[in-house]
């Protein structure tokens, strides 16, 4: 009922979409981590870079995600 180990409670309210963001009521201070958008190692990720996203603009979002090109399996070095 206070929480987790790793933030606030995962009640249904905390995970409402209108209620998740990394924006504040100051101007330039953000919430980076899980209680930005999800619970876990994935939701802290997921934070920081909807954190920095909200920062620098929401391509900087489309640039992380977007696949690399050496990330492909047809360019992985054959053992």
């Amino acid at each position: 009922p206070r929480g987790q180990i790793y933030g606030l409670a995962a009640t249904p309210q905390r995970l409402d979409l209108n209620a998740a963001g990394a924006h504040t009521p100051i101007n330039g201070l953000y919430i980076a981590g899980a209680d930005v958008v999800g619970n876990g190692i994935g939701g802290a990720m997921m934070g920081g870079l909807i954190a920095v996203s909200s920062a620098l603009g929401w391509s900087t979002f489309s640039k992380v995600m977007k696949p690399s090109p050496s990330a492909s399996p047809a360019r992985a070095p054959k053992a």
